[in-house]
């Protein structure tokens, strides 16, 4: 990997930890609490609806406020849905990042992250839906297409970052730190396939666990040189 590419690694994970850290705190601060109601219901209903067939006057009423006030907060369409995209996103790897707190090896952490996001699934199935919409309407618009490839180019750094903490642990057969991106990027694509199948309806707590095994092996295999 050359110098530039490494120093873009390093501003993407710049960009991550800002934006992550940024939005989670606005959240939580009172003069936020109007605009972040505005998301959350936005985001249920998107789940169920699709991001452009829901109405300014539906959601406005929904949050039982004028469409004036809506439109103040959100001027555009695309204001909306990046900062809903941007919440959904950061509570995911909150919740992906606990798992690893506790957890020190390699494997324990792989395994850590790929349980989380599956159990993310059924536990936050609205967002589950609305980061697959978004997925799916991305390319539509080039400030959404802007932050989809941002945060899927991060996820792949941060997964690589992950693999290599494997082989320096000293898992056999080494890879190129490009091939390990590569390994990323068919990791992440499985579990965007796993989220498609799963968040749709609602799994018991057999079916969950025998869904996340299976995607775990199928991760393994993704990755091959690695052992259970």
């Amino acid at each position: 990997m050359t110098k530039t590419s490494e120093t873009s690694a390093a501003q993407w994970q710049l960009l991550a930890k800002n934006d992550w850290g940024e939005i989670l705190t606005l959240s939580e601060k009172k003069a936020f609490q109007r605009k972040f109601q505005i998301v959350n219901v936005f985001k249920d209903l998107v789940a169920t609806q699709g991001v452009y067939n829901v109405s300014h006057i539906e959601l406005a009423k929904k949050c039982k406020i004028s469409r004036q006030l809506l439109e103040h907060h959100f001027p555009s369409r695309t204001d909306l849905v990046l900062l809903t995209y941007r919440y959904v996103f950061a509570k995911l790897q909150k919740t992906a990042a606990d798992a690893l707190v506790t957890k020190k090896s390699f494997l324990e952490q792989f395994k850590g992250y790929i349980d989380s996001c599956a159990e993310w699934t059924q536990s936050h199935r609205s967002d589950a839906l609305f980061v697959i919409q978004f997925y799916a309407v991305s390319s539509t618009d080039p400030k959404l297409f802007a932050l989809y490839n941002r945060n899927r180019l991060m996820g792949q750094e941060r997964m690589a970052a992950l693999l290599l903490k494997g082989q320096a642990e000293g898992l056999p057969t080494k890879r190129s730190k490009d091939q390990l991106l590569n390994y990323a990027s068919s990791i992440q694509k499985l579990i965007i396939g796993f989220a498609v199948q799963n968040s749709v309806s609602e799994l018991t707590k057999v079916q969950l666990d025998r869904e996340t095994a299976e995607l775990w092996r199928s991760t393994l295999g993704i990755v091959g040189i690695f052992k259970e």
